[in-house]
């Protein structure tokens, strides 16, 4: 599995593989499908994974589905609202760097490094 899609899809494509087996009559022991899920979600499910592994009882199929579906909510959800955060600190980072860049440029003229030919600027005062 990979971090660019949805788990959930690549979960059902997975048990559609699954129910084309089975209508071949190929039968594939259900732990063994369920573990090799759990071990090929995505790295960003790290935290995720282990805890299914380390769960006392074993789930079957529908249930880790159902488990998937769940944290692939709660991701998005989580995700959304930090999107909305972060556009706020950024539009308020961004004004607040506008004024003191005007602040800066009023307040502090450059002027060139004495002697130097690398061509540097060096703010008045700051030795």
């Amino acid at each position: 599995m990979v971090d660019g899609r949805s788990v959930m899809e690549q979960f059902n494509e997975i048990k559609g593989i699954l129910d084309r087996y089975s209508q071949h009559k190929l039968a594939l022991d259900e732990f063994i499908v369920v573990t090799s899920i759990i071990d090929k979600l995505p790295p960003s499910w790290k935290n995720f994974r282990n805890s299914l592994k380390h769960r006392k009882e074993d789930i079957n199929l529908d249930k880790l589905g159902t488990h998937l579906r769940i944290e692939e909510d709660l991701r998005k959800e989580e995700k959304s609202k930090s999107e909305g955060v972060s556009k706020i600190l950024a539009v308020e980072e961004g004004e607040s760097s506008k004024k003191n860049c005007r602040y800066a440029r009023t307040i502090a003229p450059f002027r060139q490094l004495g002697g130097s030919s690398s061509g540097q600027t060096q703010l008045l005062g700051a030795g």
